[in-house]
């Protein structure tokens, strides 16, 4: 949980010391009681109106389905109260016929890496790239801040601890580190 006071370096070490399989086994306690508790109006106001809502993959929350799929969930800004007072209209199990004088956007930018990166560099690269996102065998984050496949390629994906500890990877990996990033490192 953020907190203003709360060191950066500090979290970001609490954020990253603990393998994925622990940190889900945390995150399927917190995000049921979460589900049983403070989220329980809302979801049973979706559910009433047929939206369909999980807990994530193994129950772990937006965590798994960040870690796993990069993507596939959504933080409740407003749109689940209009939904639930029928103010969005929502159909599950149907494709769309056409559109209207509206706009709609599907998940703007979401999609495999390695598709949008192969129109960038062709495929003579993109065909080197390993797997890019998701977890491997080891259940660490794939072909992301780390070798990809191809030399001196690297993909920048996550949020701002995963993207700090990313940069300190790299700057160590390159060999151009600095007294200062020793320091944060220690």
């Amino acid at each position: 949980m953020y907190k203003d006071d709360f060191p950066t370096e500090l979290a970001d070490t609490y954020n990253t010391s603990l393998p994925w399989a622990v940190v889900r086994r945390l995150c399927q306690r917190k995000v049921s009681a979460i589900a049983e508790t403070a989220d329980k109006a809302i979801l049973d106001g979706l559910a009433k109106v047929g939206f369909k809502t999980n807990l994530g993959i193994h129950g772990a929350g937006a965590m798994s389905l960040f870690l796993e799929c990069g993507g596939g969930y959504y933080f409740d800004t407003g749109g689940s109260k209009s939904i639930i007072d029928r103010h969005i209209k929502i159909k599950n199990g149907s494709a769309i016929e056409s559109f209207t004088e509206y706009t709609i956007v599907f998940a703007m930018g979401y999609g495999d890496i390695c598709d949008f990166m192969r129109e960038v560099c062709r495929d003579e690269i993109a065909s080197k790239i390993t797997r890019v996102w998701g977890l491997d065998e080891e259940g660490q984050t794939a072909g992301v801040w780390r070798y990809c496949g191809h030399d001196g390629l690297w993909f920048a994906i996550g949020d701002f601890a995963l993207s700090r500890l990313g940069a300190i990877v790299h700057t160590l990996h390159r060999g151009t580190h600095t007294p200062l990033l020793l320091q944060l490192l220690m």
